[in-house]
């Protein structure tokens, strides 16, 4: 006769809190506005349409007008660092013209994978109760992976489902799998890394094979758009590090407390930004080398490979957002493994339901460290994950990890950034167009309400567009560099 475990065993009851809790929020998800869905979405229906994506989605303004076009006039979006290849991934959802059935659709696949990926990490009686325990784990990251139609469960799925092919050997398998994620998302390119020993040439055929069919679908300009233009000026300009307090990283912590901005961080504890490079530098040369220390004291397995180096991402990334949470379930699985005591583990679990569940909008102040829990409850995490396989003995590692980081401190040397404010709120999320009437100057803008009218107090009389020109994201006046 079964006692109750192993009843909860056979029937996969365990996975029940889970399915309920996303079947709920699947339902509520169809009249949730589409969010970060449609800016995979719609540029796979240009494809449909014999339309090149690259024509608009880099425009914010092109790209919503299109989308209104459509009908959605409620809906606001940004393509921002999405790879082509998630219009690609999206396109047979593209059979549903309308937008929240495909969305709806697309979320189902995404339960259903993210389901199965459970299934495999339920290897043992503790993973099975701590997969029992998910929804209370994760409640915050599952609804927002479904109500804003991510990628996140299935980049999750993708990446369990690598690791365990990988692990029985069949890596032509996990190397589809894995590079699906990858080009999904850039930080799962990190998690290839363990699994190089074995897959070698692999990775480098299925990368082909996926941009390849990319390109076909997606056309040649989208891609090389993308690669060469937007994601490099990108990364050059940190436009994916601004003060959102949302963002929960060291960068945007640091940036509070040592960089001066008029309307989003006007009082920080001092305006140096050489001191804000300094402590950068210092805090993810400490981590990496933490992280590189684990890797040479501790013999590990892929799977515990993998754990490193998903806590390592969450200290070291510029932005965390909250779907990506549900991955710490894996070095949370391995940490329960380890001989620790009982407190430490509970002590574990309780942080990571805080940090997981914890809204930003409940931690508003004006003390800099409390807007920041979240991180430093990441930062304590990742100290009791490394702490338990880490032996100091040496420094070499943190040295190692010092020289790796010191561009960082090369960026003290730089410009100092002196513009200033024209329009006088926040509001504002693009300017695309102006206009002088009445001796004012009239700007047109896209904003949280949808479009937006603003008279800046600034007296003109005319417009002069030849003058002027952007070069490298500088404005030069009369081939002189101006700030504003």
């Amino acid at each position: 006769m079964y006692n109750l475990q192993q009843y909860i065993s056979k029937y996969k009851l365990y996975l029940i809190p889970t399915v309920v809790v996303c079947l709920y929020f699947l339902y509520k998800s169809h009249n949730f506005n589409l969010h970060d869905f449609g800016n995979s979405y719609f540029p796979a229906l240009m494809i449909l349409e014999d339309q090149n994506p690259a024509d608009l989605v880099f425009d914010i303004f092109q790209f919503n007008q299109y989308v209104w076009k459509k009908g959605y006039n409620n809906v606001l979006l940004d393509y921002y660092l999405n790879s082509p290849f998630c219009s690609t991934f999206i396109l047979p959802f593209t059979i549903f013209k309308n937008a929240y059935f495909a969305k709806t659709f697309f979320n189902s696949i995404s339960i259903i994978l993210f389901i199965f990926s459970l299934e495999i990490l339920a290897k043992s009686d503790h993973s099975k109760k701590l997969i029992l325990c998910f929804p209370l784990l994760f409640l915050i990251p599952i609804q927002n992976n479904i109500l804003f139609g991510q990628f996140y469960f299935i980049i999750f799925a993708f990446t369990v489902f690598a690791y365990h092919f990988y692990s029985k050997n069949q890596l032509n398998l996990a190397s589809v799998f894995i590079m699906n994620a990858t080009f999904l998302k850039i930080f799962p390119f990190f998690f290839v890394l363990p699994l190089l020993k074995k897959v070698k040439y692999r990775i480098l055929i299925v990368s082909i094979f996926c941009i390849s069919i990319s390109i076909l679908l997606n056309g040649f300009s989208f891609w090389c758009k993308y690669l060469f233009v937007f994601f490099p000026q990108s990364m050059l300009n940190d436009s994916s590090i601004g003060f959102e307090v949302n963002a929960q990283s060291l960068d945007v912590l640091f940036k509070h407390l040592f960089i001066a901005d008029a309307f989003h961080n006007p009082k920080p504890i001092t305006d140096s930004p050489t001191l804000f490079l300094i402590m950068l530098w210092l805090s993810k040369s400490i981590i990496l080398g933490l992280v590189i220390k684990y890797f040479n004291t501790t013999k590990i397995s892929s799977w515990e490979s993998l754990s490193g180096i998903i806590v390592a991402l969450f200290l070291l990334q510029t932005r965390t957002p909250t779907y990506s949470l549900i991955f710490w379930l894996i070095p949370l699985i391995f940490y329960l493994n380890t001989p620790k005591l009982i407190s430490y583990k509970l002590i574990f679990i309780v942080l990571l339901i805080i940090r997981s569940n914890l809204s930003i909008s409940f931690i508003q102040s004006s003390f800099v460290f409390l807007q920041f829990i979240p991180l430093i409850i990441s930062v304590i995490l990742g100290l009791m994950f490394f702490q338990n396989f880490i032996k100091f003995d040496s420094f070499n590692e943190l040295v190692f990890a010092a020289i790796i980081f010191c561009p960082i401190l090369i960026k003290s040397f730089a410009k100092t950034d002196t513009s200033q404010y024209v329009l006088v709120n926040k509001g504002q999320f693009i300017t695309y167009d102006f206009e002088v009437k009445q001796s004012k100057i009239i700007a047109y803008s896209l904003g949280k309400e949808g479009k937006e009218q603003t008279e800046i107090q600034i007296n003109a009389s005319s417009i002069d567009t030849l003058s002027c020109k952007i070069i490298n994201n500088e404005i030069f006046y009369k081939n002189q560099m101006i700030d504003l």
